[in-house]
């Protein structure tokens, strides 16, 4: 589906990086310009010989500067020193070039971004711009809906990503032969040729294992097993949440480079050789694993710790699988999330399958087994939890609109607007100003995304909505009044509890405070026509939240009065006073001290 006008390609030319050399050296500039890519970079030569070669430099508006000590008409030192204190200039790296070593500690010290000694050859430039400025990943979008590409790929391009548009598979595997392509993302209901067959393709006939992210309504258990078996790593759920989308591909694309993915894994075998072929094969994908070698030591470990999925033998000593998952169900009852299970067996009677069947199992390996086969149950169970966590969550937000269907809402002129009773929490980092001005911007943004990660992740634990991070405060929002409010004071104290494990995790020590407030929010898709839209809670229930966070001391959770109201004496707490809100009004504030339900888990 195209627009008139517009190319069925969608192809994007994307502005190229202009790179300014202020060198007054033919040779220099000779070699720094045969270490450009010509696709990505601009070079802009500038001699300091021109009275507003400084103003040249300005407006080039470069994203690298490689600047001379030994200039005819200026003082290299002082003009770095310039440039990095111009405002207009602060996205700017500059490379300090001196056949003086010795010039090197001045030259960190007037805050060059790196120092290169004269002479040097065309592999140590390519070396350095990259660098400094690494080549953004590629992603080829795919969809045959031109309104999905409007709001994906200009979200895409704000994050950073160069972005290859087609819209059908066909259109897709022409721009993987010719094009770069680091990750695939596509959607499965397609003309021409669809998602599913794109995958077949992608994989049959491509040396290079490029990730497949697929976004797809069709969501049942066959429809996902399907994705996988043709090859995707990956499903999202339509409708796509921004931030979802974005944080799946970040993942995806990092799972090469060994990081350790977010969930964790039960394994319970008496057999020691089993556990280590399911370990082997687990690990090297990026999970983080527990095990276990019977059913009396899983269940104790089930109990303490919060598991994403759990991988059980039928026969084993003291309790057996089957045992084993009977008490994890009669323990889940009342509880809407329930562990995933797979069963790895060579039982493979009706009567044994029916029995396990009965009690709820996600999935069967029979054994023998190879690693692969493990790996594609286990991303096959753990997406279809993505998708069924993604619909509660939409769910969620829309449980109380009032009698519309969500497409007729849409269709107005308003969008998606309600009034609901919610929970919010707020967290944020004590002192973040602090760390933003010590840590460079390499390090400060890795930095945030791994806390990102590591808070969202404890609160999406609790069926929390994140609903929006700004700066470094997550807010999160919690349904269903009274087990609304446990569930944030719980994952408040979570968070709290589980600070020396996240600082070990994200590599840096932090205190938080964390705010939570219930009362009545607004709901809707709140944007603009040049920005995407997206569903969120505001209003001054929302506010508040922030502000007793913001009162609250180091690692600390505060609640207010009304929150305590909901949860009806059900926490043991402290009272802190009165809080002062947005237009003189007082509210009484308290510290959690206890929650029975947070010790007992």
């Amino acid at each position: 589906m195209t627009l008139d006008g517009l190319s069925s390609f969608g192809g994007h030319v994307s502005m190229a990086d202009t790179v300014v050399l202020l060198t007054d050296s033919a040779i220099l500039n000779k070699i720094i310009t045969s270490a450009l890519d010509e696709e990505r970079f601009e070079a802009r030569l500038i001699a300091s010989s021109e009275a507003d070669f400084y103003d040249q430099i300005v407006e080039a508006r470069p994203s690298l500067i490689f600047v001379r000590t030994e200039l005819k008409n200026a003082n290299g030192i002082e003009v770095c020193e310039r440039i990095k204190g111009d405002k207009r200039l602060r996205e700017a790296k500059v490379v300090f070039l001196s056949g003086n070593p010795q010039i090197r500690e001045q030259a960190i010290q007037h805050r060059a971004d790196q120092f290169l000694t004269l002479p040097f050859e065309k592999e140590d430039a390519e070396a350095l711009v990259e660098s400094l400025l690494p080549q953004a990943p590629t992603v080829l979008y795919v969809d045959d809906s031109e309104m999905f590409h409007r709001v994906v790929v200009p979200a895409l391009r704000d994050e950073g990503y160069n972005v290859v548009e087609a819209y059908d598979g066909r259109e897709a595997l022409t721009m993987v032969d010719t094009n770069k392509v680091d990750i695939i993302v596509s959607d499965v209901e397609m003309p021409e040729m669809d998602g599913i067959t794109l995958c077949h393709n992608v994989r049959a006939t491509m040396e290079q294992d490029i990730p497949i992210l697929l976004l797809t309504s069709l969501t049942s258990e066959e429809a996902v097993a399907k994705g996988f078996e043709a090859g995707a790593d990956d499903y999202l759920a339509k409708p796509i949440v921004v931030a979802e989308l974005i944080s799946r591909i970040k993942r995806l694309l990092n799972t090469s480079s060994e990081q350790e993915r977010p969930e964790r894994i039960l394994i319970v075998d008496d057999q020691e050789m089993i556990r280590t072929a399911m370990r082997n094969a687990l690990s090297a994908q990026g999970f983080r694993l527990d095990e276990a070698k019977h059913g009396v030591e899983a269940l104790t470990m089930v109990m303490k710790e919060k598991y994403d999925l759990l991988i059980t033998d039928y026969e084993m000593p003291n309790l057996d699988g089957l045992e084993l998952c009977i008490r994890i169900r009669n323990n889940e009852k009342g509880q809407e999330r329930k562990l995933p299970i797979i069963f790895v067996t060579s039982r493979n009677s009706q009567a044994d399958l029916v029995k396990i069947r009965s009690i709820g199992i996600q999935a069967f390996v029979s054994k023998p087994f190879t690693g692969d086969r493990v790996v594609a149950e286990v991303e096959r169970v753990l997406a279809q939890q993505r998708l069924e966590s993604q619909r509660k969550m939409f769910q969620n937000y829309l449980t109380h609109l009032s009698n519309h269907k969500v497409v007729d809402l849409y269709n107005q002129d308003g969008g998606v607007a309600d009034d609901q009773f919610r929970t919010i929490l707020y967290v944020d980092m004590v002192g973040f100003g602090g760390i933003s001005r010590e840590l460079p911007a390499p390090e400060l943004v890795p930095f945030l995304n791994r806390y990102f990660d590591a808070i969202c992740g404890i609160l999406v634990r609790y069926d929390a909505t994140i609903d929006k991070l700004i700066n470094d405060g997550v807010y999160a929002s919690f349904d269903r009044q009274a087990d609304g409010a446990k569930r944030a004071v719980q994952a408040g104290l979570e968070i709290v509890n589980k600070l020396p494990d996240l600082h070990q995790k994200i590599g840096r020590t932090f205190k938080v405070r964390i705010g939570i407030n219930a009362g009545r929010v607004i709901l809707g898709n709140i944007g603009t026509n040049y920005r995407d839209r997206n569903i969120t809670v505001i209003g001054e229930n929302v506010e508040i939240a922030q502000q007793v966070g913001r009162q609250a001391g180091p690692n600390q959770v505060v609640i207010t009065d009304e929150a305590a109201k909901v949860l009806e004496g059900a926490i043991g707490v402290e009272k802190l006073g009165e809080q002062t809100l947005y237009g003189g009004e007082t509210m009484p504030i308290y510290a959690v001290k206890s929650l029975q339900a947070a010790e007992e888990e």
